[in-house]
């Protein structure tokens, strides 16, 4: 199933309706929530130090502030998508967010394969939302519009909570507690702090237990965790030309710029003025002849 919708935007919009994979780069869309449903084709993309790879179908959902480069889309790449602002997402969702109730399915991979009927279903209600959005004229005219989004954002929910349920049935207690330190985390605790220590001491734990508490959870060790948040500030930052690199070693209160180099190095196989050029206004997406 094809949608066209042609693509629009205004810097005041809460919405975005897009088939082009490049917006998602674009610094004035990086406060909104990319949704992404890959039609045909794949792609590959880069968030901080983290690679993920896309194929039809399936639908990509990346949380405001968190910036996709290095796309690398096939030639018969198609999708639908559709951006929503933070501040929309904010004032008119339920009090239950993407980052809450389906927390480690999207930090684990924000790409999740789903049906073709799925797809289908999925695209029936952004054009329903689309057709909410133009119709400026109708006397509930907000609140048809946010019904149709939270139709989408809780069918969204479901199939990534579906996913993780099924993988943490068995660990109750070692979500609880990694929820926790995500938590810490997502309060950017990681700009001054990046030692597990300083999160095992919070949480009451040893730094030990933190990392076997994360390994059971997710997959990964507390410090991959610290790593990851603070890459893809890197990242974010990166992408404000108006930060010089000095600045944001400083930011981030790392002790010097030669040791900010050889961390983003090592993480992001690039050092920092690199990332930067691939950042471009086309997202470095190369072209067809390219692949």
């Amino acid at each position: 199933m094809n949608v066209n919708i042609a693509e629009e935007i205004t810097r005041q919009d809460d919405f975005v309706f897009t088939n082009d994979i490049s917006m998602a780069t674009e610094r004035k869309l990086h406060n909104y929530v990319l949704h992404i449903f890959v039609q045909s084709g794949s792609f590959s993309f880069r968030i901080g130090a983290n690679g993920f790879s896309a194929t039809a179908p399936s639908v990509i959902i990346i949380p405001s502030g968190d910036i996709p480069w290095n796309i690398r889309p096939s030639a018969d790449f198609k999708i639908v998508g559709l951006f929503i602002s933070d501040h929309y997402m904010q004032l008119h969702m339920p009090k239950i967010d993407y980052h809450t109730t389906c927390m480690l399915s999207f930090l684990e991979n924000p790409v999740l394969p789903i049906t073709s009927e799925e797809l289908s279903f999925c695209l029936s209600v952004v054009k329903t939302i689309k057709y909410r959005y133009e119709q400026t004229g109708h006397t509930f005219y907000h609140e048809v519009l946010a019904d149709s989004v939270h139709q989408l954002v809780y069918d969204i929910m479901n199939l990534h909570s579906q996913k993780r349920e099924r993988k943490l049935s068995n660990a109750p207690q070692s979500m609880r507690l990694f929820r926790n330190f995500i938590h810490l985390l997502e309060e950017r605790n990681f700009m001054t702090n990046r030692e597990v220590s300083y999160y095992a001491n919070i949480l009451c734990i040893t730094p030990k237990y933190l990392s076997e508490v994360c390994l059971k959870a997710s997959g990964h060790p507390a410090s991959y965790w610290i790593d990851r948040f603070t890459t893809e500030e890197i990242s974010r930052q990166l992408a404000d030309e108006s930060l010089s690199v000095a600045d944001i070693c400083e930011n981030l209160n790392f002790k010097s710029l030669s040791y900010f180099s050889r961390y983003v190095k090592q993480r992001l196989q690039l050092p920092p003025i690199q990332i930067r050029k691939q950042m471009n206004p086309n997202g470095g997406i190369p072209s067809a002849s390219e692949e």
